[in-house]
């Protein structure tokens, strides 16, 4: 009986090490550009508007109990494997539980990205931790499990504004949970309308948080015009802009384009020494540029859809390298540094050699998301619907980065990796324990 206690025990138990191998190997937690103006503002509380506001508010407050980027590397690892934890030993007996929170939690293209206080490695844990609690209500139904999932989503959808895409199907499947605890014989659609209407509410509360906390717009998505403006530009040979984006640094011309523009990414064309694409944070330029934006591409389609057809296979790791991960910490006025130890040297010498090999290309997770999927289709399967919630969850998020995908980063696609791992788990889940029959009620005494 000790030993059955013990084993149900493993998974939290592998959970942990895995929790103290990463905060070892990692210490004090990777930090990149972005990560060191998102600490900036958590310490002064001046919040921007190109950064989530809300992760900064939130690091804020963790700062004051584990200063610097160790308090949020916790943070996202507690909740990553406390999410991967629940769902597998929601679906898998212990020691297979056990065995996989150790292999996916020490996989090089998870570990080595929960190394980086990063906002999209909060929002694919918050995600997974969402996912796991909505599961776990469906195995046992509790107000205050539904209660901590909305929460998770809530974050996953305030530190990213596409993380909507991947929490409203699973709020979808929260909602044809509850409907189908409530009413068994019911038909789900009522259910996961209302899930549904929950999503959106998550991400418009989550937007008056962020806007609450800053009031001004960066106007991110000119990204994404100014490298489809760019690709036009090269393919007509003339500089392709609105006029204020010309004015603003005339020394851009197609020769300055050709040198800075790649499928790759966009941050060349737009960060950097020398002649660079303006961009702006006035309302009326924006709009301009939008409106611009759409109306060249209808003109100019076949341009347009090469060079987003060469961005899609650079971010599905088709076509060149791609950014796989954080090699340490960025150059911060704090003074933090990696700490030079035989671990971490360890596992960065194997993160180095695994570097754009198939454990760091997005296509491979993609295949295994599909091959997962299809297996879903086959009879008596014990959790289809948590499959097709993940599947779906995975596919919205992802795919419109074929279309909006701003560069190779694997970060962006994180979340889908997360789901491909963890789908083959819930494909061939152990079989549910069949209730206990209802006991018949004594029939009554005629005495």
């Amino acid at each position: 009986m000790g030993k059955v206690r013990l084993l149900r025990f493993a998974p939290w138990l592998a959970a942990l090490a895995c929790l103290a191998f990463i905060a070892s190997a990692f210490y004090p937690g990777y930090m990149s550009s972005d990560t060191t103006d998102q600490l900036n503002q958590a310490r002064t509380a001046v919040y921007g508007a190109w950064h989530p506001p809300v992760m900064a508010w939130w690091w804020r407050q963790v700062d004051h109990v584990v200063p610097g980027p160790l308090g949020m590397l916790l943070f996202h690892c507690g909740m990553f494997f406390t999410g991967l934890t629940l769902v597998l030993t929601t679906c898998q007996r212990p020691l297979v539980a056990t065995l996989g929170v150790l292999g996916v939690g020490l996989f090089p293209s998870v570990a080595g990205l929960l190394s980086t206080v990063w906002k999209d490695v909060g929002m694919a844990s918050a995600l997974l931790l969402g996912f796991a609690l909505v599961l776990r209500y469906g195995r046992r139904p509790r107000w205050p499990v539904l209660a901590m999932a909305a929460l998770a989503l809530l974050y996953a959808i305030a530190v990213r504004k596409n993380g909507a895409a991947a929490a409203v199907p699973i709020a979808v499947w929260a909602g044809v949970l509850v409907h189908r605890h409530r009413a068994p014989a019911a038909r789900g659609w009522l259910g996961g309308a209302v899930g549904a209407v929950a999503g959106v509410a998550l991400f418009v509360l989550a937007n008056a948080a962020n806007t609450l906390l800053v009031k001004a717009d960066s106007y991110q998505s000119q990204q994404l015009a100014l490298h489809d403006l760019a690709a036009i530009s090269l393919a007509r040979n003339e500089v392709v802009f609105p006029e204020w984006v010309k004015k603003k640094d005339p020394r851009v011309d197609v020769e300055v384009l050709r040198a800075l523009y790649t499928p790759n990414t966009v941050c060349p064309l737009l960060w950097g020494d020398g002649p660079r694409v303006p961009m702006t944070g006035d309302e009326a330029e924006y709009k301009q540029l939008m409106s611009y934006w759409l109306t060249t591409i209808r003109g100019n389609l076949g341009p347009y859809l090469k060079h987003r057809l060469r961005v899609s296979a650079n971010i599905l790791g088709l076509d060149g390298p791609v950014y796989a991960f954080e090699s340490g910490i960025y150059t911060n006025p704090y003074g933090y540094k990696v700490a030079d130890t035989g671990l971490n040297r360890f596992v960065m010498a194997i993160l180095r050699k695994l570097d754009n090999t198939v454990v760091f290309k997005a296509w491979a997770y993609v295949a295994l998301t599909l091959v997962a999927f299809g297996l879903s289709f086959l009879p008596r399967l014990e959790r289809r619907s948590a499959v097709v919630a993940l599947f779906a969850s995975s596919v919205c998020f992802f795919g419109p980065y074929l279309i909006i995908g701003p560069a190779n980063d694997f970060r962006l696609v994180w979340w889908s990796v997360l789901a491909a791992l963890v789908l083959p788990f819930l494909v061939f889940s152990k079989a549910e324990a069949p209730a206990a029959a209802a006991q018949p009620e004594p029939a009554p005494s005629n005495r």
